[in-house]
């Protein structure tokens, strides 16, 4: 190799590059995938909450470590109403009646009892 774009070149080429550059996009593909079943095809996507509620709960965790999770809670119910979606697979429910809508048979939530 003589110069430095020869070596650029010749690395961007190597088949290492390709294999790794593949697997980069397998793998934000299916993270792609995986966003969108969770924005618009889960089970609870007609619930309403805030956007990253919908993808992940990291947002809740750092609320909860932080100790503000009764005021955000509290915001949420005024904003979204007594049924809010707080995380990818959990609501939180505000009224008698939206626990109700939850805990009744054949509601269409799964209930785990921990």
């Amino acid at each position: 190799i003589n110069t430095m774009s020869e070596f650029i070149e010749q690395y961007f080429s190597s088949p290492w590059q390709s294999r790794v550059g593949g697997t980069a996009m397998s793998v934000l593909f299916v993270l792609l995938i995986y966003l969108i079943r969770m924005r618009h095809y889960h089970g609870l996507n007609k619930i309403p909450g805030p956007f990253l509620a919908s993808l992940t709960s990291l947002w809740k965790w750092h609320i909860v470590w932080t100790e503000q999770m009764p005021f955000v809670n509290t915001e949420l119910h005024e904003k979204y109403g007594p049924l809010v979606r707080i995380g990818p697979n959990h609501v939180s429910a505000s009224s008698e009646e939206s626990i109700q809508t939850i805990h009744r048979s054949r509601s269409g939530f799964t209930k785990v009892i921990t």
